[in-house]
């Protein structure tokens, strides 16, 4: 959709107009949903407790649908004003009526970027709450600064966007802006991290098992990979490493693992609770292993091509690139594998007959009254709160 490749010079049929008008319904039905979720959690919460006694859970969707509500409209403008283009004979983005098709990179990454938070925030929810609940805590430690940062999360992603654009021909000070806008961002991400650490570590946590070792790898991996968003950040070496595989290997590690991994912590978290089966341990730590490998295989040979200084979209590659590029090709096979190994895991569960699913007391309502028949209640529980 990139202009003048979405032209009719470069697409002479209705393929793109049909694009557009998809784009169109799933940003429509993103608003909605996002609108469902705000007058929810704002109308109908209890009018007794204030907005602190706010689950984290929920304050992750909030931010989450607010951030849809600002980026959506923007999408929904730069694919009009494409649209406008291609119908219209419009001269927006097209240079050779003096468009400015800069314009549209800018209304796409405006966009795109706070989209990046909205896939990463709700990991952020499953993670605070799975440490949470193992740390046997009915509150969350640094509640406050938890919640704060996920609202500078979604506000400083929002103003972020230009740190894809710095081979744009933007000016100096504007870059300055956006590298040090980048650089804070990372402030109440490390906020986040740091607390869930020191939740695990400074808090009564029961054996180490399944969910467990998933949500520490997830905070190890994560951190670690962050790291390279410090590089990325400054436009001096951003404009060296621009549009290379650095950068999707950075991407890559940061918002798979943390949504592959988040959604296999919450799987096998609620797993035992829908169905009362729970897994076998050998076969969940399989997948583990199976899954830690499989990441590091396919992504680091990925961060060696940049330094053969190897580009996107590029056909072929260097000779010395054949052992990393069939490296990486074997995750096609480890990923068969894992997901054989899913199927045999959850094939062979084990019925286990009591709420206590290997854990100790539980302070979400779901556990302490069970999976009912109809998986809802008739009138709302009755929740006293200790001490």
């Amino acid at each position: 959709m990139y202009p003048p490749l979405s032209s009719w010079i470069g697409h002479y049929n209705m393929s793109v107009d049909l694009v557009i008008f998809a784009l169109h319904l799933a940003r429509a039905s993103s608003i909605i949903r996002a609108l469902n979720f705000i007058i929810t959690i704002l109308y109908f919460r209890n009018p007794r407790k204030g907005y602190y006694n706010t689950p984290l859970f929920l304050f992750a969707i909030l931010t989450t649908a607010f951030l849809l509500l600002i980026s959506l409209p923007v999408l929904a403008a730069r694919i009009t004003i494409l649209l406008f283009d291609r119908n219209l004979r419009c001269s927006f983005f097209d240079p050779s009526r003096r468009g400015d098709p800069i314009l549209f990179e800018h209304l796409f990454w405006f966009f795109r970027h706070p989209e990046v938070y909205v896939l990463i925030l709700p990991r952020f929810r499953i993670a605070s709450q799975v440490v949470r609940f193992f740390a046997s805590s009915s509150s969350t430690f640094g509640y406050y600064r938890m919640s704060w940062s996920i609202i500078a999360i979604g506000f400083i992603g929002c103003i972020v966007w230009a740190h894809h654009c710095y081979t744009t021909g933007i000016d100096l000070d504007t870059r300055c802006y956006f590298s040090a806008a980048s650089l804070v961002i990372r402030v109440p991400t490390r906020v986040k991290v740091f607390t869930w650490i020191f939740t695990l570590i400074f808090s009564e946590v029961v054996v180490m098992n399944r969910i467990l070792i998933w949500i520490r790898r997830f905070i190890f991996l994560f951190s670690l990979r962050r790291a390279t968003r410090i590089l990325l950040a400054h436009a001096s070496i951003d404009l060296v490493l621009h549009d290379t595989y650095f950068v999707i290997a950075h991407f890559h590690y940061v918002l798979s693992i943390s949504a592959v991994f988040s959604l296999f912590i919450r799987f096998y978290q609620w797993w035992p609770l829908i169905t009362r089966h729970n897994m076998e341990l050998a076969l969940n730590s399989s997948q583990f292993s199976m899954n830690i490998w499989r990441v590091n295989i396919i992504f680091l040979p990925i961060h060696a091509t940049r330094v053969a200084n190897i580009h996107r979209r590029y056909a072929t590659y260097d000779d010395v690139l054949t052992r990393l590029n069939h490296l990486s090709t074997l995750r096609l096979c480890a990923a068969i594998l894992r997901s054989t190994i899913i199927i045999r895991a959850i094939l062979s569960s084990t019925y286990t007959p009591v709420l206590g699913i290997g854990f100790q007391e539980f302070f979400s309502i779901e556990y302490t009254h069970g999976s009912r028949l109809l998986h809802t209640f008739i009138e709302a529980p009755l929740i006293v709160n200790k001490g």
